[in-house]
């Protein structure tokens, strides 16, 4: 699953995000990018993933009254139940440690929240635009 708004460009740690969704299941694995305004997080569970994406999606993430970013970041989460892709690269022994892997997946998920702020700008355009008389 990817959570976007809940990188280390943030502010967003590591720990915080292992204690928010650990509640919803077995986490396996978070990735963090240094500088990076998302993160990834896998879960042992299929459904512990989608209950967690469900129920997270579009959550205010609190950073605390002594940090000093602020505002606090609201969590979006894009949910793939299997990418079948990734897990041949991984097994095939294309690369070692996947880095190459997470470069690619920073691009489809920059191109992703680009074409959803297009569609939204298209959106506004065509039926939020003040009418002329």
């Amino acid at each position: 699953m990817v959570v976007a708004n809940g990188g280390l460009s943030n502010g967003v740690e590591r720990e915080q995000l292992w204690s928010l969704f650990a509640k919803y299941g077995g986490i396996t694995d978070i990735v963090m990018k240094p500088g990076k305004p998302y993160a990834f997080v896998s879960f042992s569970s299929m459904d512990d993933a989608a209950l967690a994406a469900n129920e997270l999606n579009g959550r205010l993430l609190s950073h605390g009254a002594d940090h000093p970013l602020s505002p606090d970041p609201r969590l979006y989460m894009l949910f793939v139940a299997e990418c079948k892709l990734f897990q041949w690269i991984v097994s095939s022994g294309v690369c070692s440690d996947c880095t190459e892997m997470l470069d690619v997946l920073n691009v489809l998920i920059c191109l992703y929240f680009l074409c959803n702020a297009l569609r939204l700008y298209i959106f506004v355009k065509k039926y939020l635009a003040p009418v002329t008389l």
